[in-house]
């Protein structure tokens, strides 16, 4: 009998804008891995979809990421934010969270 192993469960993301629009506090725990395969690493990416470009685009192997925004690319703006884990055996889907529009209101 072969045993049957798949990529991690996608990871259920969490979004936080702080400091007044220009930092987004991206978090997810760690998703299920079938067979117990270790997470090797997360693949983040933000779009501005209100400009229609691209952010960012990394990897890292913690459960957290912190994007800074220094020219107001999350004030104003519409974004989307996804992630992905990475194992050995593949990567889930990718998981995405849309913000609204961020005024700057606290």
């Amino acid at each position: 009998m072969v045993a049957v192993t798949g990529p991690p469960l996608t990871p259920n993301v969490t979004l936080m804008v702080l400091n007044e629009g220009t930092v987004l506090n991206i978090s997810w725990e760690e998703p299920y891995s079938p067979e117990g395969f270790p997470i090797l690493s997360y693949y983040v990416r933000v779009e501005n979809v209100t400009s229609n470009i691209s952010l960012l685009q990394d990897r890292t192997t913690s459960t957290y990421y912190l994007f800074n925004s220094t020219d107001n690319a999350i004030l104003y703006s519409k974004l989307n934010v996804t992630v992905r884990a990475e194992s050995s055996v593949g990567s889930s889907n990718e998981a995405g969270q849309k913000t609204r529009e961020y005024l700057g209101q606290t």
